[in-house]
């Protein structure tokens, strides 16, 4: 009878206590040798319970991240390649490897993401467009803080498409953007009647108004002899329009404060200094046309392939460039890819290498690539090189020291691995205007299918039954701001309040967290919250017998009855009453753990366990609070916390989420009918 009791009391005390959370996430592997080998596919990746839509890379931390890597947040990161349409573009956060936030897919291919900023705005600025006539085509796309499209871009004149290499955002708020066209062109050079180009432009663009700023033609202004070792005959082109022959391949701009443009042309080999003002090539850095002095004996001048090349200084006499040195054509005689800072003299016309950075895994890169110089490590000089073609990014300190080594998936399997066309540390703040999302669910223990190379949650036990559906699961893509949730349950119909519905306290800790709930409880709804302790927004109500989800808010300019304030009052409330507990909610989560630890079982251990938590609040708890009471230590009585309007609509505190503005010009602003402002992730967005 003694042993009923207590194993009675554990029970009631397990359905009572807070729970400590376990994240859903799948963590990344550890210096994995059958992951680089492809044992989880060539693109290992997990599905969420709470956002069926949406699925995120599971990666491989090789090194670190040691303490003095950059404290940029997020990484962006888009998979392409032949075998990944349709991907969406990606936040990934650095510090666990986790997605942060799933873009709409506008076109088959997804690449190119980044931050920029202008005029005191951010934006996620990327391409989406389709492969055709030997060059890509397609548009940029800026999204805003609140995830709405802002600006739709595309080339302007006689240019058709955008194409997906650069896409560079100025202080002034201008667009300079990339474009590839057919034209006909004199070959005799190179044997080829009736010649064809797919031509290098590129565009600048102000986003206010629309106007066509300046714009370049490769062909006008270089020669296209430069590019004799990627001619005709060794890339089978030129002959037709279709197939023109790509002599230049414009892959990166940066307009500096001079107003010239600093570009990189991948077959040449070489980086050109562009005047603002005429068109016309101010120097050359590499390649045949080369007009400078290599001091490093040829290692400065060397690289092949490359991308990216950005001004490192604002004296402007250092340039990074990351060195793919490889082609789809053939591998270096010395392959592995590298990232290379070279100091420039103009005055003497000389130049020479200042760093250089190795892969550190072996990287061949056949094709995209980045270097980022990191301006706010805490030892000055920290870069970033993504590999392009190979899955994978490397910090380095300045000295060449690999502070964090990542991999999104094996390199070089058979070519079948995702290519992320840069890879960049970046800060953002996103306020996304859906709501988070909730779902049921077992426990979290995931199984793998190799057919696609996918985590997920186990459903059913290893006999076919399914499993207990005793945990809930809640994530709120693209949300940057929130440091916990708050889990309310209920068995009842009745309206939400706090003080008679709280359960738990969850860290954030992944996309996707998840709380034990009990299967035995009908209702649930999350909270998120930020680090000052303030409601951001809450899930829906989720019915955990049928799975569904009721009532999710709104967004802000449709649903106003009720703000966000008055609920961020009532949790603040309902801390100060807890801080009156505080012991209790310790004894709540040490309960917890051993709970968990002692698996699913409710026997004698469980009963064991239930009379020690009992004896814990019986001999600790109950005297602090009769001491703090007897010094006046007064519970306050936070109101009841209502979660519906009177008219039963709900939705955001316009203080924290404004109303989006309009822009002045609607000429490049694009709302898409599939892809509005309650999109939420993974789902595809049609023109």
């Amino acid at each position: 009878m003694a042993l009923l009791t207590i194993t009675a009391l554990a029970s009631f005390l397990y359905l009572l206590l807070c729970t400590t959370h376990v994240a859903a996430d799948v963590p990344p592997f550890h210096n994995s040798p059958e992951y680089m080998q492809g044992k989880y596919g060539n693109y290992t990746r997990q599905r969420y319970l709470s956002n069926d839509r949406m699925t995120g890379p599971v990666a491989n931390l090789i090194v670190g991240p040691a303490n003095d890597v950059s404290p940029s947040k997020y990484v962006l990161w888009a998979a392409s390649g032949p075998e990944y349409g349709f991907m969406p573009p990606a936040i990934i956060d650095a510090a666990t490897l986790n997605m942060v936030w799933s873009g709409p897919i506008h076109e088959r291919s997804t690449m190119g993401p980044t931050v920029q900023s202008c005029n005191g705005t951010e934006y996620i600025t990327w391409w989406s467009g389709i492969n055709a006539q030997n060059h890509k085509q397609g548009r940029w796309y800026l999204y805003d803080q609140q995830y709405e499209l802002a600006f739709n871009l595309t080339a302007h004149g006689n240019l058709a498409w955008a194409d997906v290499h650069e896409l560079y955002l100025t202080p002034q708020c201008t667009a300079v953007i990339t474009a590839y066209q057919p034209v006909q062109a004199d070959l005799s050079y190179f044997n080829v009647t009736n010649g064809w180009l797919v031509d290098s432009f590129f565009q600048e663009i102000d986003l206010a108004t629309g106007d066509l700023l300046f714009e370049w033609q490769a062909s006008k202004f270089v020669d296209i002899k430069e590019a004799s070792n990627w001619s005709p005959l060794q890339t089978d082109s030129g002959y037709n329009q279709t197939r023109g022959w790509d002599f230049f391949h414009l892959n990166s701009i940066e307009k500096d404060v001079e107003g010239n443009y600093l570009l990189s042309a991948r077959h040449t080999n070489a980086v050109y200094y562009v005047s603002g003002f005429n068109g016309e090539v101010l120097w050359t850095l590499g390649g045949i046309a080369n007009s400078f002095e290599d001091l490093s004996h040829g290692k400065a001048t060397s690289f092949k392939y490359q991308h990216m090349a950005r001004w490192v200084d604002a004296q402007r006499t250092k340039i990074s460039i990351f060195d793919d040195r490889n082609s789809e054509n053939g591998l270096a005689a010395d392959p592995l890819s590298r990232g290379l800072i070279v100091e420039l003299d103009f005055s003497k016309r000389t130049v020479q290498l200042d760093r250089i950075y190795l892969a550190t895994n072996g990287q061949k890169s056949i094709r995209e690539g980045s270097m980022q110089v990191l301006g706010d490590s805490p030892t000055e000089g920290n870069v970033l090189l993504g590999f392009g073609s190979d899955p994978s990014w490397t910090e380095y300190s300045q000295n060449g020291t690999v502070l964090w080594d990542v991999a999104f998936g094996p390199m070089s399997i058979n070519r079948y691995s995702p290519d992320n066309y840069r890879a960049l540390k970046v800060n953002f703040t996103g306020r996304p205007r859906w709501p988070p999302r909730i779902a049921r669910g077992p426990k979290p223990v995931y199984g793998f299918n190799a057919d696609d190379s996918h985590f997920s949650i186990k459903l059913q036990d290893d006999e076919g039954q399914m499993l207990a559906n005793d945990h809930i699961y809640f994530s709120w893509n693209g949300a940057t701001r929130v440091a916990y949730y708050v889990v309310l349950t209920s068995n009842e119909t009745e309206p939400w309040a706090l003080k008679r519905h709280f359960w738990a306290r969850v860290d954030k800790t992944g996309f996707e967290d998840s709380c034990f709930v009990g299967s035995e409880t009908k209702f649930a709804t999350v909270f998120a919250m930020d680090e000052d302790d303030r409601v951001l927004s809450r899930t829906g109500t989720l019915d955990m017998e049928t799975g569904d989800e009721h009532d999710p808010i709104g967004r802000g300019d449709k649903h106003g009855a009720w703000g966000l304030d008055d609920l961020s009052r009532s949790w603040q409330a309902f801390l100060a009453d807890e801080s009156s507990q505080g012991i209790i909610s310790s004894v709540r989560q040490q309960y917890q753990v051993v709970i968990e630890r002692a698996g699913d079982s409710y026997g004698f251990v469980a009963g064991l366990i239930g009379a020690g938590a009992l004896l814990s609040i019986l001999l600790f708890v109950v005297p602090t609070v009769y001491r703090r009471r007897r010094q006046g230590y007064r519970r306050m009585q936070p109101q009841a916390m209502v979660l519906y309007a009177d008219d039963g609509s709900m939705g955001y505190d316009e203080d924290l989420y404004p109303s989006p503005g309009k822009h002045s010009v609607e000429l490049h602003r694009y709302r898409d009918a599939h892809c509005d402002g309650d999109y939420d992730g993974g789902e595809r967005c049609m023109q």
